[in-house]
């Protein structure tokens, strides 16, 4: 199952037909107070697969490695400390 997994996951990084549907998002309207007739009341939250999530965090990984020695230490405060 894992080849599997990993030979789509390659096809949607060479950006082979398909993948498209991956990126795309569902917008949900979520209110932000008990006031639900008015529109001004809503924050949008964009829902995003799964698979698009672990891909994101996989190639956050691959490049955080590199990263990290041109980075200035104050820039640190959204990364990963090891």
């Amino acid at each position: 199952m894992m080849d599997t997994i990993v030979k789509n996951l390659n096809k949607i990084a060479d950006g082979s037909p398909g993948g498209e549907a991956l990126y795309g998002h569902r917008l949900l309207m979520v209110p932000k107070t008990e006031d639900v007739d008015n529109p001004n009341n809503y924050r949008p939250i964009a829902i995003s697969h799964q698979l698009y999530k672990l891909l994101c965090t996989l190639k956050m990984k691959r490049i955080e490695k590199h990263v990290k020695e041109y980075l200035h230490p104050a820039q640190f405060g959204m990364s990963v400390k090891a």
